[in-house]
Protein backbone atom coordinates (compact mmCIF):
# COMPACT_ATOMS: atom_id res chain seq x y z
CA UNK A 1 0.00 0.00 0.00
CA UNK A 2 1.25 4.03 -0.38
CA UNK A 3 0.73 6.45 1.27
CA UNK A 4 -0.62 9.78 0.26
CA UNK A 5 1.29 11.01 -2.65
CA UNK A 6 3.44 14.54 -2.23
CA UNK A 7 2.00 16.81 -4.42
CA UNK A 8 4.34 19.65 -5.83
CA UNK A 9 3.40 22.76 -7.34
CA UNK A 10 5.28 22.67 -10.94
CA UNK A 11 7.65 25.03 -10.82
CA UNK A 12 8.61 22.58 -7.14
CA UNK A 13 8.78 19.66 -9.39
CA UNK A 14 10.23 21.40 -12.62
CA UNK A 15 13.26 22.09 -9.65
CA UNK A 16 13.02 18.55 -8.69
CA UNK A 17 13.52 17.02 -11.58
CA UNK A 18 16.42 20.26 -12.54
CA UNK A 19 18.41 18.86 -9.81
CA UNK A 20 17.68 15.03 -9.91
CA UNK A 21 19.54 16.06 -14.02
CA UNK A 22 22.23 17.87 -12.63
CA UNK A 23 22.56 15.20 -9.90
CA UNK A 24 22.70 12.65 -12.68
CA UNK A 25 25.32 14.72 -14.74
CA UNK A 26 27.38 14.32 -11.86
CA UNK A 27 27.62 10.88 -12.32
CA UNK A 28 28.66 10.95 -15.78
CA UNK A 29 25.16 10.71 -17.74
CA UNK A 30 25.10 12.46 -21.07
CA UNK A 31 20.95 12.12 -21.44
CA UNK A 32 20.66 14.06 -18.26
CA UNK A 33 22.97 16.91 -19.73
CA UNK A 34 21.16 16.96 -22.79
CA UNK A 35 17.82 17.10 -21.26
CA UNK A 36 19.80 19.76 -18.71
CA UNK A 37 20.70 21.79 -22.11
CA UNK A 38 17.21 21.78 -23.35
CA UNK A 39 15.58 23.24 -20.25
CA UNK A 40 18.30 25.70 -19.25
CA UNK A 41 19.81 26.49 -23.11
CA UNK A 42 18.01 29.40 -23.03
CA UNK A 43 18.55 31.05 -20.25
CA UNK A 44 22.10 30.48 -20.54
CA UNK A 45 22.52 31.92 -23.96
CA UNK A 46 20.43 34.94 -23.02
CA UNK A 47 23.00 35.92 -20.17
CA UNK A 48 25.79 35.22 -22.59
CA UNK A 49 24.11 37.49 -25.14
CA UNK A 50 24.31 40.17 -22.10
CA UNK A 51 27.49 39.55 -21.40
CA UNK A 52 29.77 38.99 -24.28
CA UNK A 53 29.98 40.06 -27.89
CA UNK A 54 27.83 38.72 -30.00
CA UNK A 55 30.74 37.28 -32.12
CA UNK A 56 31.86 35.74 -29.05
CA UNK A 57 28.67 33.81 -27.68
CA UNK A 58 28.73 30.56 -29.31
CA UNK A 59 31.75 30.57 -27.92
CA UNK A 60 31.07 31.36 -24.98
CA UNK A 61 28.69 29.07 -24.16
CA UNK A 62 30.16 26.34 -25.02
CA UNK A 63 33.05 26.78 -22.47
CA UNK A 64 29.94 27.21 -19.98
CA UNK A 65 28.78 23.77 -20.83
CA UNK A 66 32.25 22.06 -20.52
CA UNK A 67 32.34 23.62 -17.62
CA UNK A 68 29.03 22.41 -16.38
CA UNK A 69 30.25 18.60 -17.37
CA UNK A 70 33.37 18.73 -15.92
CA UNK A 71 32.21 20.48 -12.73
CA UNK A 72 28.77 19.06 -12.34
CA UNK A 73 29.62 17.12 -8.75
CA UNK A 74 30.70 19.92 -7.58
CA UNK A 75 28.00 22.14 -9.01
CA UNK A 76 25.61 19.78 -7.79
CA UNK A 77 26.30 19.92 -3.97
CA UNK A 78 26.00 23.87 -3.85
CA UNK A 79 23.09 25.58 -2.10
CA UNK A 80 20.11 27.46 -4.13
CA UNK A 81 18.24 26.41 -7.38
CA UNK A 82 19.96 24.66 -10.45
CA UNK A 83 18.73 27.84 -12.31
CA UNK A 84 20.94 30.28 -10.25
CA UNK A 85 23.92 27.72 -9.94
CA UNK A 86 24.02 27.38 -13.50
CA UNK A 87 23.46 30.89 -14.21
CA UNK A 88 25.89 31.53 -11.17
CA UNK A 89 28.23 29.04 -13.27
CA UNK A 90 27.68 30.72 -16.37
CA UNK A 91 28.74 34.40 -14.85
CA UNK A 92 32.12 33.16 -13.81
CA UNK A 93 33.37 31.05 -16.71
CA UNK A 94 32.72 34.26 -18.68
CA UNK A 95 34.60 36.20 -16.06
CA UNK A 96 37.35 34.12 -16.42
CA UNK A 97 37.47 34.12 -20.21
CA UNK A 98 36.93 37.57 -20.21
CA UNK A 99 37.85 39.38 -17.30
CA UNK A 100 36.21 42.64 -18.49
CA UNK A 101 32.93 41.06 -20.12
CA UNK A 102 30.93 43.58 -22.13
CA UNK A 103 28.47 45.59 -20.02
CA UNK A 104 24.63 44.26 -19.65
CA UNK A 105 22.86 45.99 -22.41
CA UNK A 106 20.12 47.61 -22.16
CA UNK A 107 16.52 46.29 -22.49
CA UNK A 108 14.84 49.10 -23.82
CA UNK A 109 15.94 50.76 -27.02
CA UNK A 110 14.86 53.88 -28.26
CA UNK A 111 13.43 54.17 -31.77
Amino acid sequence: MNGPRETLSPSAELERSSTVLLAAVAVGDHVALSELYDRFAPTLNGLCHRLVRPEDTDAALSAVWLFIWKHAPALSQLPGTTKGVLLNATARVITQRNPQPRKMRNRTHSG
